[in-house]
């Protein structure tokens, strides 16, 4: 079981703030707002009462979902209202059955207009990175390249990256130095292009922090070099090939990257989520943090992540088996380990922090994404939620 302690340690490794790199940024990127709640907004709905309950009253279900047949009970419910009330949340809880929803929370505005709901597109920060190893293990499945292939077959000019494999990268235990917080020369108006060069000049000046193998380290900037090896590869702009080979497969409408929504705020339904959209530089996030994801959406994509409507079972059981020997960090490709008997994965992207968690034998998810509380309080939210499911 993860602790509170390590769930607060893990969080803060989790992080991707792409306004902490700005030059005139001089905060650690690792605050999000936090207004607090009026008293008794918090609206949940438990999706179905539970089959033992006497209480009588017939289950309700969201309209455009169907129902399932798994029920919460009365104190159930209770205790997952309660937390959400203690930790005063806003934003959205999703728990899933089976991808039938069995209970939401949903709270708060989008930029003070728009109600968030479990449909809303909502930024997922690190929890992106299991989109990216996705589409690295689809291309390899393809035979297009391989996890033993090393990063200077890609990045010809890093030297360093001979001795790094795209699996210790996928697995954080490649060496290589985190973006997070580093102060870049990025010019106003950058392309994604530009500043990927700006990025990777300083890289390729770094020294790694352990030989590549040795150790587990989270760093964003594993996903960021993953993510360009992806455009590389496929000849395609990495928001592009998700939209091919992920989003419209699984028919996850409500999710695309946070660069859409400066341009295409129709695609967010008017949305605009101003403090995200207006970050300046293109293509930092890429891999790492970039995507923007309804909870509808996130619960439906863990949940048949190992349908093999996406990768092979093969490629499937290697992204949730545990690739490090760190007993504090169990990390797959993109995929955290040791929550409650499940998996699943904690975000930032100021003012947003978000936690998805799902057990694969029991197909039970808790997708938690808020805009008005701090990233550890996401993780506790999420845990809590999942140990009173467990009780």
């Amino acid at each position: 079981m993860i602790k509170k302690a390590l769930c607060a340690a893990i969080t803060a490794a989790m992080i991707l703030s792409i306004a902490a790199c700005s030059p005139k940024s001089t905060d650690s990127g690792t605050s999000v707002s936090q207004e607090s709640i009026p008293e008794s907004t918090t609206q949940s709905e438990s999706v179905s009462e539970t089959a033992e309950s006497s209480s009588g009253e017939e289950s309700t279900a969201s309209s455009d979902t169907e129902e399932s047949d798994f029920k919460l009970s009365e104190e159930v419910t209770k205790k997952i209202d309660d937390i959400i009330t203690e930790n005063e949340m806003e934003g959205v809880l999703y728990i899933t059955k089976d991808n039938k929803p069995i209970y939401k929370s949903e709270t708060g505005k989008v930029d003070d207009k728009e109600d968030i709901t479990v449909n809303t597109p909502l930024p997922i920060g690190s929890i992106s990175k299991q989109f990216c190893a996705v589409s690295i293990l689809q291309l390899r499945d393809a035979g297009k390249l391989s996890l033993d292939d090393t990063l200077d077959k890609y990045f010809p000019d890093y030297e360093k990256g001979k001795d790094i494999t795209l699996m210790q990268a996928m697995t954080m235990r490649s060496g290589i130095p985190d973006i997070e917080g580093v102060v870049f020369d990025f010019k106003e108006g950058a392309t994604d292009e530009e500043n990927t060069l700006v990025v990777l000049k300083w890289l390729y000046e770094q020294e790694l922090g352990f030989t590549p193998g040795t150790h587990f380290q989270y760093s964003n900037t594993n996903f960021f070099l993953l993510a360009n090896i992806v455009e590389k590869v496929s000849q395609q702009s990495y928001t592009d090939y998700l939209h091919e080979n992920i989003f419209t497969p699984l028919n996850m409408t409500q999710s695309g990257s946070i660069y859409e929504l400066k341009d295409s705020p129709q695609w967010a339904n008017g949305l605009t989520y101003s403090d995200v959209a207006e970050q300046k530089y293109a293509g930092f996030a890429k891999g790492a943090g970039d995507l923007v994801c309804s909870a509808s959406d996130l619960s439906s994509w863990i949940t048949n992540l190992k349908s093999g409507k996406v990768i092979s079972t093969d490629s499937y059981n290697e992204m949730t088996s545990n690739h490090s020997d760190d007993p504090e960090n169990y990390y797959g490709y993109g995929i955290q380990f040791d929550m409650y008997g499940g998996i699943g994965h904690l975000g930032a992207i100021n003012p947003y922090c978000s936690a998805e968690y799902t057990n694969p034998e029991t197909s039970l998810t808790v997708i938690a994404i808020s805009n008005n509380i701090n990233p550890n309080d996401i993780g506790y939210v999420c845990q809590d939620t999942v140990k009173a499911l467990s009780e």
